[in-house]
């Protein structure tokens, strides 16, 4: 039987077919190419944005179609424009439904984009103290910590650990799922255990001298906003055990790019190099504090000009009356407008 629908009608009342003129005439040709195509449209996407790891996306992301039916007109394209993911997202999807007559195709791409490394990670169970050998804490005790926004840290791992006398640098690692790391520091003593003198060499119903030990002072904490407002006062938090002139020295971080173990600032030269986060010192101040929790205001300038928003370190080494300096600490805090 004929499908009425595909008739044409030569009285304009609404209804196929009708008494007037019959049947009228059929669309042979629509008939033929529905029965010919019983599949739908072909679809390939092609995404361009660099890649890092477990699929996510690492900078803006860029979406494109191909649709193909080489058995019959596309007639719709729902979706299938080209599409941009410029935000961070745990998983945008797009969806390219084109229509033929043999049917709708549904093609689906879920986008991850994280572009930003993991907060600066944390030490645990050291701090940036003068231990003896016989209190300096384990290896195994020795861990750091960070978090992500996006994809989750992946792992956080310490480096340079020594227990001998003298002085040492750990590094922690941050990565997130991503592939993206953050890097801290920490500086910490080994000094060796004073002797304690023969109780012989003193003489009866006498004290022995005390044996004063030089060491420098103790930073155990930093703390201070994640965020601040361009040009407007910023105060960090800080917990001495003595009284220390304490210098703080402002970091801009700036995207680079890594040559030989380095991470440099770009240029045409390096530009294929991978990408990586560079530090750039742009000024410091120092104050004077006394033991105990103490607070240093940062005045949101640096030779009377306002800080541009980004992202910004901030080192606090603190320094003796001998001059001899403590281990540092490090905040990481966003400017913004």
């Amino acid at each position: 039987m004929t499908d009425p629908t595909r008739n044409s009608d030569c009285n304009p009342l609404g209804v196929r077919p009708d008494a007037d003129c019959g049947f009228g005439f059929v669309f042979a040709d629509s008939s033929v190419s529905q029965a010919l195509d019983a599949t739908a449209p072909v679809v390939s996407s092609t995404v361009i944005g660099r890649t890092g790891a477990n699929g996510w996306r690492v900078e803006d992301v860029g979406v494109t179609w191909t649709v193909t039916d080489p058995e019959s007109v596309i007639t719709d394209r729902t979706g299938c424009e080209a599409a941009a993911v410029r935000t961070d997202t745990i998983g945008t999807d797009l969806v390219c439904a084109p229509r033929s007559i043999g049917g709708v195709a549904n093609s689906l791409v879920t986008v991850k984009r994280d572009t930003v490394p993991p907060t600066v990670p944390t030490f645990r169970g050291i701090d940036a103290s003068t231990y003896t050998p016989s209190t300096v804490p384990a290896d195994a005790a020795v861990g750091c910590g960070a978090t992500d926004a996006t994809s989750g840290v992946g792992g956080c791992t310490v480096a340079g650990y020594d227990a001998a006398v003298g002085t040492h640098v750990l590094s922690a690692t941050a990565t997130d799922n991503a592939g993206l790391t953050s890097t801290s520091r920490l500086t910490y003593v080994v000094e060796a255990a004073p002797p304690t003198p023969p109780s012989a060499t003193a003489p009866k119903g006498t004290t022995p001298p005390a044996i004063v030990r030089l060491s420098p002072p103790v930073l155990s904490a930093f703390t201070g906003p994640a965020t601040a407002r361009a040009g407007k006062p910023v105060v960090f938090s800080l917990d001495l055990d003595r009284a220390a002139s304490v210098t703080f020295t402002l970091s801009r971080r700036a995207s680079g790019r890594k040559v030989r173990g380095k991470c440099v600032a770009p240029a045409r030269r390096n530009r294929r190099a991978a990408r990586c986060t560079r530090l750039t010192t742009i000024g410091s101040f120092t104050a004077a504090l006394t033991a105990g929790k103490r607070k240093a205001t940062f005045s949101g300038r640096l030779k009377g000009r306002a800080l541009t928003p980004g992202s910004y370190r901030i080192t606090a080494v603190p320094k003796g009356a001998d001059g001899r300096p403590g281990g540092p600490a490090a905040r990481s805090f966003v400017v913004r407008r």
